[in-house]
C-alpha cells in the first residue's frame, strides 16, 4: 500500500483529508486483493468495507455537527444587587442561562 499521498491530502484537507485518504487507500488495497480472496468471500468483505466507510462518514458528520454547535452562555451570581446578563448578537442559537440569588438581582438573556 502506497502511503506517500497522505501528506498531500493532509495539507489540503487536514485531519479529515488524511482520514478519507486512509480509507481510500485501504479500500484500494482491499479491491486489489479481491483476486486473492476466494469467490465466496469477496461479496461479504466488500460489503463490510462499504459499511465501515459509511460508519466512518457518519461518525465524522456527527463530530462535525457537534463541533459546529455554539457553546452555552452561562451567567451565575450570588448576593444582593448582583445582576446576571447574557448578550448574544451572533444569532447562532447557543443556549443562554442566567441565574441569580439575592435581593434586587435581575437575570437577563438578550439575543439580538
Amino acid at each position: 500500500m502506497d502511503l506517500s499521498q497522505l501528506p498531500k491530502l493532509g495539507k489540503v484537507g487536514g485531519v479529515p483529508g488524511i482520514a478519507l485518504g486512509a480509507v481510500v487507500l485501504v479500500l484500494g488495497g482491499v479491491l486489489a486483493a479481491t483476486g486473492v480472496l476466494p469467490e465466496g468471500w469477496r461479496g461479504p468483505v466488500l460489503t463490510l468495507v462499504a459499511i465501515g466507510i459509511l460508519a466512518l462518514g457518519a461518525l465524522a458528520m456527527v463530530g462535525w455537527m457537534r463541533g459546529a454547535r455554539p457553546g452555552a452562555q452561562v451567567a451565575r451570581t450570588e448576593g444582593n444587587d448582583s445582576a446576571a446578563r447574557n448578550e448574544d448578537a451572533s444569532r447562532t442559537g447557543g443556549a443562554q442561562e442566567a441565574t441569580t440569588r439575592g435581593k434586587n438581582s435581575p437575570a437577563t438573556n438578550i439575543r439580538s
